[in-house]
């Protein structure tokens, strides 16, 4: 890999940082809040980026994607995964800790059976 991987983040993470953000308005939290976390995700997006290693591996045969998981704070998750090839950590969701993240990272689609 080159000196620093570049940072991707789909549209989930994008939609998860949205959310919190919402969340802090509707809080009515000040800016220098907003402001401190928004360094704080800046910095802890840096670490997977500068040691890809850095984040708990998930090992969970379910995905097929190798996910890693570093904590932001005392109250979020950052789940990624490092793409050596592409030279790039894609950041796949921003989770509360307190959330079942295993079921909002799951890659396979639900099926409903009818009971009829």
């Amino acid at each position: 890999m080159r000196s620093t991987p570049q940072i991707e983040w789909t549209l989930a993470f994008q939609e998860d940082v949205a959310e919190v953000f919402h969340f802090l308005e509707y809080q009515y939290c000040s800016e220098s809040q907003k402001n401190k976390l928004w360094e704080k995700l800046n910095r802890t997006q840096e670490k997977p980026a500068l040691f890809p290693g850095v984040g708990i591996h998930i090992d969970n045969r379910e995905y097929t994607r190798a996910y890693r998981r570093v904590r932001m704070g005392s109250t979020y998750y950052i789940f990624y995964e490092v793409d050596v090839f592409a030279e790039k950590v894609i950041l796949h969701r921003l989770l509360a800790q307190v959330r079942n993240y295993e079921v909002l990272i799951r890659e396979a689609v639900a099926e409903y059976v009818d009971v009829d």
